[in-house]
């Protein structure tokens, strides 16, 4: 997570990324973007400065949110 965008990357359960995407931080495209998930998806976060809003969209669509360290995330 960026100042000014996100980087998002879906992983199945078996490690392998089924998709990469970077996209502007903006709510509503955020919201749009996670529903086509199922409710309850995890999703793992950086921690960084700005993580909260995220963390709200994330709750609103459903997501399991983690947060993670940034210097132990690959």
């Amino acid at each position: 997570m960026h100042e000014r965008f996100s980087q998002v990357s879906v992983i199945n359960e078996d490690g392998e990324e089924l998709e990469s995407t970077r996209f502007p931080n903006n709510r509503e495209f955020l919201k749009t973007y996670f529903e086509h998930f199922p409710e309850g998806t995890k999703v793992a976060v950086e921690s960084t400065s700005n993580w909260y809003w995220f963390a709200e969209v994330l709750e609103e669509a459903g997501m399991e949110m983690h947060l993670s360290h940034p210097l132990k995330t690959k």
